[in-house]
């Protein structure tokens, strides 16, 4: 690692959270039994956001390396570069109604999944039949293996990422490939931008579990989102010093006036709903919705519909 990893992390690990966690009683950061949330300084907030922030002249060095064609889509595996001498593979889903420019949605599956989660229906997410909805309704899709999933799991030694918070509890570790994660999704806008079949003035974020608290970061340091559906965002497991710093809680405030769906389940054990209601709260929002399935964690396909109609109105 270089000179310039080592202070960011430093600083990440030690100097943040500790700020984070220097509030009075009132104002520290959600455990699982609490209520109150983290409201951190204006400078502590800035200080956070520098560490969302890469090389915008850094060359994508994009190519198309598969392209499968159907009646009702195309779908275009595609790869760039991300941050941290990484290649970032993803699936790009175009419609066939006609040559756009069409609105972009931008899939991101929770801990443990992949890009191809997204087009299998009976995967976690109701992948398969999310995205083939949304490009029925000329939306062009496109989901990105994660730092250490799908393709990317060899950067892990193979083993499962989910092993690193559940069993080795590695949250330096989980933190940074959080974080990184977050900044490829920008820079997978920056793909975007650069194909005139899609209409950059239109992009907007689905995500489940670990995909929710990587949207409320992205909407935070990304003005180009432009409506959002976060879906089951767990909120009561930043109690550790090293995961302060991720938080949704402290990027609530960056999501400003634009649209913002919440969907949860009534029997997840990631938050509860007084936790709930203090997030929603601190959205600004315009608009701005919470609706609660009666699920745990795995939010029924009937969230689809809700979704969809949301991105409608929000990317019109």
């Amino acid at each position: 690692m270089n000179l310039r990893g080592l202070i960011r992390n430093f600083v990440i690990a030690l100097i943040l959270p500790v700020s984070l966690w220097a509030q009075t009683p009132e104002t520290k950061p959600v455990g699982a039994t609490e209520l109150s949330h983290p409201s951190v300084s204006d400078e502590t907030y800035q200080a956070i956001l520098q560490f969302y922030q890469y090389d915008r002249e850094m060359p994508l060095e994009a190519r198309t390396v598969e392209t499968v064609e159907t009646p009702d889509y195309i779908r275009e595996k595609v790869v760039f570069n991300g941050i941290r001498d990484s290649r970032v593979p993803g699936y790009l889903g175009l419609p066939t109604t006609d040559n756009g420019p069409f609105p972009c949605v931008l899939l991101i599956d929770g801990i443990t999944g992949s890009k191809s989660r997204w087009w299998e229906d009976d995967s976690w997410p109701h992948g398969g039949e999310t995205t083939k909805q949304l490009l029925a309704a000329g939306f062009a899709v496109l989901a990105l293996d994660a730092q250490y999933h799908g393709e990317r799991i060899a950067q892990n030694d193979y083993e499962s990422p989910g092993a690193m918070f559940f069993q080795h509890r590695w949250f330096n570790r989980f933190r940074e490939m959080t974080l990184q994660t977050t900044v490829e999704h920008r820079r997978a806008i920056d793909y975007l931008a650069t194909r005139h079949e899609i209409d950059i003035e239109r992009i907007g974020v689905l995500g489940h579990s670990l995909g929710g608290v990587i949207i409320f970061a992205l909407n935070a340091c990304e003005p180009r989102v432009k409506a959002s559906v976060a879906c089951v965002t767990p909120l009561n497991i930043w109690d550790p010093p090293e995961l302060a710093v991720i938080s949704p809680f402290n990027f609530a405030r960056g999501i400003g006036k634009r649209p913002f769906l919440m969907l949860m389940g009534k029997s997840d054990n990631y938050y509860s709903p007084a936790q709930v209601e203090i997030l929603l709260e601190m959205i600004e929002g315009n608009p701005k919705k919470l609706s609660y399935y009666e699920s745990g964690h795995r939010l029924p396909e009937a969230y689809i519909a809700e979704s969809l109609e949301w991105l409608k109105r929000g990317l019109e």
